[in-house]
């Protein structure tokens, strides 16, 4: 059970930062910043939440509340972004 609280607070940290991101992202984009360095932050939001749905799917928080096939799935989706 503790795995399984750490896990979550690691998922929730992870959340929260790419939260964070996409906040000032949402930022500069009202304040006209270059496009470059935009697309650049988008890709790393986009990198941490691949990372956090990774996590997810190998986590016991997944793992003790999905059958076999729902596991399949999971997999499926991952390996489809």
């Amino acid at each position: 059970m503790e795995d399984i609280r750490q896990e979550r607070k690691e998922i929730i940290k992870r959340i929260n930062y790419v939260t964070g991101q996409l906040q000032g992202i949402r930022k500069m984009i009202e304040e006209n910043r270059n496009c470059l360095e935009v697309v650049q932050q988008l890709k790393a939001s986009k990198s941490g939440v691949e990372n956090i749905i990774a996590i997810m799917a190998h986590s016991e928080i997944c793992q003790s509340h999905l059958s076999e096939e729902e596991l399949k799935k999971v997999i499926k989706i991952i390996s489809s972004s």
